[in-house]
């Protein structure tokens, strides 16, 4: 039940993420997934093993938004980076 709640955050912070960088900057949104994971995943991390669910599932939905802020953006960014004449080859090599 956890773990679906935060799939569910998952996807609406994805949805988010993609929206506000086309407000914000990509480089902005990708920074801010960046810092809250490095900044909050010890703590995080320590949290989700309390006993209380109610923690667990907040933990569990924080990281779940901080990981949808920054892979809203990846799709975007990857096809930037890669030259458009090798881009199908380059994004499915680096995919799979």
């Amino acid at each position: 039940m956890i773990h679906s709640f935060s799939m569910f955050v998952l996807a609406i912070a994805i949805l988010m993420g993609g929206r506000l960088s086309d407000q914000s900057g990509r480089k902005t949104m990708m920074g801010i997934g960046c810092a809250g994971i490095i900044l909050f995943a010890y703590p995080l991390f320590q949290s989700m093993q309390s006993c209380s669910m109610l923690w667990v599932l907040a933990s569990h939905s924080i990281v779940a938004l901080f990981f949808g802020l920054f892979f809203g953006v990846i799709p975007s960014v990857l096809s930037e980076m890669i030259p458009t004449k090798v881009r199908f080859s380059g994004l499915s090599i680096a995919h799979n």
